[in-house]
């Protein structure tokens, strides 16, 4: 569930190290007869040296996306002419996004911010759906106060401060406010179609505006303040959570989200999992660089695939020898001294044993699907048992 540009044709792209102004002209020439040759929808100009949207790509007939990828790129005076567009993407670097006031029908743009004084044409984009503003000086979310349908706004690394207008956009569905200054979260309380929060690195300390959200299905929340998950004990659909170096210490209002596929957790401080305990579709979580040291709740998540206890004070994995489906584990850095629960484990793909007490391999011995093994610079596991694993085709590192 993240905000892209969803291309249903060829998209050509060209590569130059360096170019002469024949060479553009000759790289364009091929790029817009390819287009026609194959017929697609969608078009991207990433070639070196390119200055200015090519003439040859206005009327080019069924264009619908257009990427301009080439970072030298400043004159988008063509762009008024192409009126059918429905998806743009500007990753060149332009101060003027005047142009843009004519492409009314325009449903998804992606843009760099950083050269833009300006983002008033913004206002006239009424028919977006999805957009997406990197990095700058955008700060004015008023802006978009008359874009009624959109349905996906991503203003990662901007400086942007206050959600308010967002309470005026009932359709909107993806909200990613990362690595922003934005701390309130209030004006998302009654948009009840929010299904992706992402707020990772943002000022945020406080989920109660997005109490009982009825469709959130994906929050990441990494790296801020978040202590209390409460909030989130009335999102019934609530199926992916990120909660990496928060101060969350307590996961019992998780107790009820019977959806929960994902959780990552790494640097917090959890741990008691009984509330994860008979998680049946849980399928990956992460507590590295936890407190955790009982996992047996894990052993209740039948649907468990990979499991992360690096560097945790986990010392017993007896319970993990029941999960049928794990692909993926590591125990790197732990007090774990013996893997026979393993032996139980056929579905076993990947193993990080890294500076641990573990010194017997001979479970792993007739695990016929384990394709990598991570065993540190400088392990002392019996020769004889790494030779039969590197025989196998197991990758050693």
């Amino acid at each position: 569930m993240t905000i892209n540009l969803k291309l249903t044709a060829c998209v050509l792209a060209f590569f130059a190290s360096t170019a002469t102004a024949d060479e553009v002209s000759e790289k364009v020439t091929s790029t817009v007869d390819k287009c026609v040759e194959r017929g697609c929808s969608s078009l991207n100009f990433k070639i070196k040296g390119l200055t200015a949207i090519p003439d040859a790509a206005i009327n080019l007939p069924g264009i619908k996306s257009l990427a301009l990828d080439a970072r030298e790129i400043s004159d988008l005076t063509a762009l008024s002419q192409m009126v059918w567009l429905d998806d743009l993407d500007l990753k060149a670097q332009t101060a003027d996004l005047s142009v843009l006031a004519g492409l009314t029908g325009l449903k998804q743009l992606v843009m760099n911010a950083e050269a833009v004084p300006d983002f008033t044409p913004l206002s006239t984009l009424t028919g977006l759906d999805t957009l997406t503003i990197g990095g700058g000086e955008f700060s004015d979310l008023t802006l978009l106060s008359a874009i009624k349908g959109l349905e996906r706004l991503s203003i990662n690394g901007t400086k942007v401060t206050d959600l308010t207008v967002l309470a005026g956009l009932p359709a909107l569905k993806e909200l990613q406010i990362g690595n922003t200054d934005i701390v309130d979260l209030s004006p998302l309380a009654g948009l009840s179609n929010i299904a992706l929060l992402q707020a990772n690195a943002s000022g945020i300390n406080d989920l109660s505006p997005i109490a009982g959200a009825p469709n959130l299905m994906d929050l990441r929340i990494g790296r801020t303040k978040v202590a209390d998950l409460s909030p989130l004990s009335a999102s019934p659909r609530l199926m992916r959570l990120m909660i990496a170096d928060t101060m969350v210490a307590n996961i019992w209002s998780l107790t009820g989200l019977h959806q929960l596929e994902q959780l990552d957790a790494p640097g917090t401080s959890i741990t008691d999992l009984s509330p994860l305990a008979g998680k049946k579709r849980l399928r990956s979580i992460d507590l590295s660089r936890t407190e955790v040291a009982d996992i047996t709740p894990l052993g209740t998540a039948p649907a468990l695939q990979s499991i992360g206890l690096g560097r945790t004070k986990v010392s017993d994995i007896t319970a993990l020898g029941q999960l049928t489906r794990l692909e993926s584990l590591s125990i790197d850095r732990t007090a774990v001294t013996d893997i026979s629960a393993l032996a139980q484990v056929a579905t076993l793909r990947s193993l990080d044993l890294t500076e641990t007490a573990v010194t017997d391999l001979s479970p792993l011995m007739e695990l016929k699907e384990l394709k990598s093994l991570r065993l540190g610079k400088d392990h002392t596991f019996p020769a004889d048992q790494v030779a039969e694993l590197e025989a196998r085709g197991v990758r050693l590192r």
